[in-house]
């Protein structure tokens, strides 16, 4: 399932909810995940969309579900919603292999 603008908005809407609610400032979250407040800042007020993996970093740091976010599509068979949240139990970098065969599976 390919994330629409309105799971981007849901979720980033998660994550600055989540941070506030640790207690923790941009600086903080930012050093956390190695990367710079502006870009939090960025991020928080809509204007962009981190990458993959410090999206999953990120929402690790907070504790925030992916699942929660990106599958709430009705659309979605209970199977399909089953595999993927056992896909995102696995480790980041075997997530990332997973990822990597899907997309060379399905350009057959």
């Amino acid at each position: 399932m390919e994330p629409t603008p309105d799971h981007y908005e849901q979720l980033r809407q998660q994550l600055k909810a989540r941070r506030k609610e640790l207690h923790l400032t941009q600086e903080q979250l930012a050093e956390a995940l190695n990367t710079s407040p502006t870009h939090i800042s960025r991020v928080e007020r809509g204007q962009a969309v981190p990458g993959r993996d410090l999206m999953i970093l990120w929402c690790k740091v907070l504790e925030v579900s992916l699942d929660q976010t990106f599958l709430t599509d009705p659309g979605l068979e209970p199977e399909s919603v089953r595999l993927l949240q056992m896909v995102q139990r696995l480790d980041p970098r075997k997530q990332e292999r997973f990822w990597r065969l899907v997309d060379l599976y399905l350009r057959e």
